[in-house]
């Protein structure tokens, strides 16, 4: 079963926000750098333009990624951000977060685009997940956010 984090997240307006600020911000930028080199002018255009790739590009990893339940245990997979398994051996116990409990501290993994997690899993040994740049984090304690927080956990107990 797959279970997503982009429909109901706010990163879609974020990234759009985003966009929008800075193609306003673009030409104020070139009229403060107006006595600059033709080079200047081009390197701030440059990293403009790169600037919406990367934010389309994260909007659309956002879109296609999805946490998967299968055989194995839970798939996790958020954008190009986040990635990592945890098995079911590993799965202690899973509940719903409505309560807005910490989402800091020691040993625990926050895989949310921007949102407050919904979902707790507690793990029974340490797991790692891959998150930006490839950079690996180990924790007890995942804290996810999905579109369908109920569903992910009714899943995952059924097992």
């Amino acid at each position: 079963m797959k279970f997503t984090a982009a429909r109901t997240s706010v990163f879609g307006s974020f990234c759009v926000g985003l966009a929008v600020v800075t193609g306003f911000e673009m030409p104020v930028v070139h009229l403060l750098a107006h006595g600059a080199s033709w080079l200047v002018h081009v390197v701030i255009a440059a990293v403009n333009v790169w600037t919406w790739v990367w934010l389309y590009r994260e909007r659309r990893a956002m879109l296609a990624a999805a946490h998967v339940v299968d055989e194995a245990g839970l798939h996790i997979a958020l954008g190009r951000r986040w990635r990592g398994l945890i098995e079911w051996s590993k799965i202690a116990a899973v509940a719903r977060v409505t309560d807005g409990r910490s989402t800091k501290g020691k040993g625990t993994i926050r895989v949310t685009p921007l949102e407050a997690p919904n979902v707790e899993i507690v793990a029974t040994e340490v797991v790692t997940l891959r998150g930006s740049y490839g950079i690996e984090r180990r924790g007890d304690r995942v804290l996810l956010y999905v579109d369908d927080p109920d569903g992910l956990v009714q899943s995952l107990r059924r097992r």
